[in-house]
């Protein structure tokens, strides 16, 4: 499944889940997500974390992850834009967290959190200053690695394919509208987005096209619509994709 690249209008954005599960994104914020009653799984790259009752999840902007149902479960995940760091936004510039799930950690951070949840339309200082009180207890918390790659490069690359993938691309052009070599992002899709260039293009032109299909637009316009320079190429790309082809697909809906 294709990550999708989320961007909220505002600094601070906080969701109550229950019995939760939600599919591979990113976004330039960091997230936390406090399990507050059950457990819940939280995947990062691929890599499976299962946060236990009471337990901290982290993580930091412009990775990869997605969430799968542990059984019933409640909690709060919280979206911290970096307006609100301050001085604290230094800590995950071009860092990651060797353990992405907290298990110890002061009694200050849950009293920030219980604030944060409540503050979420108030204004922009109040917020600050419960974000910083938790970013103060993280970071005596949390143990951090260097990143080899940019760390604010996967999400600038899946937002603009997902504005522009209906276009004519090569990975000439992306790399050079984002003024970086075609090496770095041919490494970036192969070893971070699991994908080559042209199968995740591809892979974005079909999720689009199936949703042109659902609305009942024809085969062959929602090809061309979605970024297809010919059917033969659709065809292939959807059952490469999906599986079927496009018409045994379509019968199914």
């Amino acid at each position: 499944m294709l990550p999708y690249f989320e961007k909220k209008d505002t600094e601070l954005f906080v969701y109550e889940y229950k019995n939760f599960g939600f599919p591979v994104h990113l976004h330039p914020s960091l997230e936390v997500v406090w399990a507050r009653r059950g457990d819940i799984i939280l995947c990062i790259d691929g890599a499976s974390h299962f946060l236990r009752e009471g337990q901290l999840g982290i993580v930091f902007p412009g990775k990869v992850h997605s969430y799968e149902y542990a059984g019933d479960g409640e909690g709060s995940i919280f979206l911290l834009g970096l307006g609100l760091f301050g001085s604290y936004r230094k800590y995950v510039e071009g860092r990651e967290p060797c353990d992405c799930v907290v298990k110890d950690i002061d009694a200050d951070a849950f009293f920030a959190l219980e604030r944060l949840r409540s503050c979420m339309n108030e204004s922009l200082n109040r917020q600050k200053v419960y974000a910083r009180l938790f970013l103060c207890c993280l970071f005596e918390t949390l143990t951090l690695r260097e990143v080899t790659e940019k760390a604010d490069l996967l999400p600038l690359v899946v937002d603009y394919m997902e504005r522009h993938f209906t276009e004519h691309l090569s990975l000439d052009k992306v790399a050079s509208s984002l003024y970086i070599s075609k090496y770095t992002l041919s490494r970036l899709f192969n070893t971070q987005l699991k994908s080559p260039f042209n199968t995740y293009l591809n892979s974005l032109r079909v999720r689009n096209a199936m949703e042109l299909i659902e609305k009942g637009g024809s085969i062959s316009e929602c090809a061309y619509e979605s970024g297809f320079e010919n059917l033969r190429t659709f065809n292939r790309a959807f059952k490469a994709v999906v599986g079927r082809s496009p018409t045994q697909w379509q019968k199914n809906l």
